[in-house]
């Protein structure tokens, strides 16, 4: 599906002929546009190191880009003081607590931060520590929990928020499979009970194909948009699947050549 083919539809997230330089001079990202649509989950693959972290970091607002244009409901974003947009939940691949602080302290400087009243803290962080399953795990320390328990904090401190989009960086990358596997179908069952727009950013071409609606495959860098791929396997997905097996293996195919240069 093309750009302006998304574009009809109720577009959440707009970036439109992306350039993003390094001060070094070198293209990290070039020429991207693309559509998110309002309450989409969006899959952004590409090999390791080839530019996804960076465009989705130019979407949070936490780079410029050198060239091009990004809105999000809209709204242009123009830095990391984007307080005119929408809110952004951002989960990246390393958890990123706050060692001295407890899990709910953790989730409770964010809604601080953002503005929350504080009246509303307690129920919040029950909430979306309730649907991560680590409600229990609320006065403990980041130290005392698994890799696991903690990108699970993460993901909940995000969506403490009530972001209208949540950004998601690799999260499950440091995660043994097992783990892995479990919170990947954990993760489906939040964004289906909160209605938040998803992009999520994987190397895992498996992984791509069981979480998303919509799949935007990147080449190696600098980060070009070769398609984006409709994924028409009903939900929920069974990931070993002989359908999910056989759209990995036309999805290898056709990225082979470009992933391999």
């Amino acid at each position: 599906m093309s750009p302006e083919d998304v574009s009809t539809a109720v577009s959440q997230i707009s970036v439109r002929d992306v350039e993003i330089t390094y001060p070094n001079g070198a293209v990290a990202v070039e020429d991207i546009s693309l559509d998110v649509r309002h309450g989409e989950f969006l899959a952004i693959l590409g090999p390791s190191g080839c530019g996804k972290s960076t465009l989705l970091q130019a979407v949070a607002g936490l780079l410029t880009p050198s060239r091009g244009e990004i809105s999000i409901g809209g709204k242009p974003v123009t830095g990391a003081k984007n307080a005119h947009l929408p809110s952004i939940g951002y989960v990246f691949q390393e958890h990123r607590l706050l060692p001295w602080r407890t899990v709910e302290q953790n989730v409770e400087l964010v809604l601080s931060a953002g503005g929350v009243p504080k009246a509303e803290w307690a129920e919040r962080t029950t909430r979306y520590l309730s649907m991560l399953q680590i409600e229990h795990l609320r006065k403990r320390w980041p130290m005392q929990l698994s890799g696991g328990q903690r990108q699970r904090a993460s993901i909940s401190r995000a969506l403490a928020l009530e972001p209208s989009v949540v950004l998601m960086d690799e999260p499950f990358g440091t995660l043994d499979e097992v783990t892995a596997r479990a919170m990947r179908s954990e993760l489906l069952d939040v964004w289906q009970r909160t209605n938040r727009t998803f992009v999520f950013v994987t190397h895992s071409i498996r992984e791509a194909l069981f979480l998303a609606d919509r799949v935007a495959v990147f080449t190696r860098g600098p980060a070009r948009l070769i398609e984006t791929i409709d994924i028409d396997l009903p939900r929920p997905r069974d990931y070993d699947s002989r359908e999910l097996a056989a759209l990995e293996g036309q999805v290898v195919a056709r990225v082979l050549d470009v992933w391999g240069e």
